[in-house]
């Protein structure tokens, strides 16, 4: 247990510092919408020191590394020069590729017989990665949300990795827990820091990593699918239900609207107590995966 302490002392500190930085400095990360300042770079920053100096980096999570560095820049640019649709898919799916690469890998599934799904797992990896960096994004439309969203998501992998062995996803999740605390501070409403793309799609991504990593993909065992859309199930119902609605009303998938669940949340209880419901309803289901997968 002591090897958590140290990625989350670390990530927590310098995500601090960062966050400080930026809160008080008018830099060039500001959100196209509103005029206030991005920290996506401050989370960055804190998860990559916190892994950094465990020395923890086993040719896995380099490439993971990798892939939470080519996410945080697709969102970053998007942040300050506004992306398509489809130069942003691009650049997801590009991120998605290395942590596939270095065997993260969905290679069977359980739904209560084990599914192997061969080949197309890669894609079946690819397609949850880059599913739950949108799915993140689209979430992260009330301040303090998403972050409060991640934290318990992130604490409830640890148990499964902890179980299997698996200190590097232990690690990863606790730098990215002691980033996301320190940074909450900024983040709650009403914020003076917005996750913006470039924090919401390296949360989105570290929780598709973690929920691969933390419950048997790429190790020769099957992957627990329900527990997973459980752990993740916000933000993956938010999406689902966007996409539906837009498609009713005859309208892309990528145009922004107000009817998410939190907007409409919002509308009737206000932002404070629209975000406490969310984060419970996520809790409960990510502690009801978590019963599962132990079954």
């Amino acid at each position: 247990m002591q090897f958590m302490i140290l990625p989350f002392l670390t990530a927590a500190l310098i995500c601090s510092i960062s966050s400080w930085f930026l809160s008080r400095r008018q830099t060039k990360f500001v959100d196209r919408e509103d005029g206030r300042q991005i920290g996506g770079p401050a989370v960055f920053i804190g998860i990559i020191s916190g892994l950094i100096v465990t020395g923890m980096l086993s040719l896995q999570l380099v490439l993971i590394l990798i892939g939470l560095s080519l996410i945080f820049i697709v969102g970053l640019v998007d942040d300050l020069f506004s992306l398509s649709p489809r130069q942003k898919m691009f650049g997801q799916f590009l991120a998605a590729i290395p942590p596939v690469a270095g065997g993260v890998v969905i290679c069977s599934v359980t739904l209560g017989v084990e599914i192997s799904l061969g080949i197309s797992g890669y894609l079946f990896t690819l397609l949850w990665i880059v599913g739950l960096v949108n799915a993140a994004n689209l979430i992260d439309g009330l301040d303090g949300l998403l972050s409060l969203v991640l934290i318990p998501a992130l604490a409830i992998m640890i148990i499964p990795a902890l179980t299997g062995g698996n200190e590097e996803t232990v690690v990863l999740s606790a730098a990215g827990i002691g980033a996301i605390i320190t940074f909450y501070r900024w983040n709650h409403y009403p914020a003076k820091l917005l996750l913006g793309d470039s924090g919401s799609e390296l949360l989105g991504y570290l929780l598709a990593v973690l929920t691969l990593t933390a419950l048997g993909a790429g190790k020769n065992e099957f992957w627990h699918l329900v527990p997973a859309m459980l752990i993740a199930g916000l933000p993956l119902a938010d999406t689902i239900f966007a996409v539906v609605r837009r498609k009713r009303q005859q309208r892309s998938i990528f145009c922004r609207d107000q009817d998410h669940i939190h907007h409409r949340l919002c509308r009737r209880f206000g932002p404070i107590r629209a975000v406490i419901i969310l984060v419970s309803i996520s809790l409960l289901s990510g502690l009801v995966g978590l019963l599962l997968w132990q079954l």
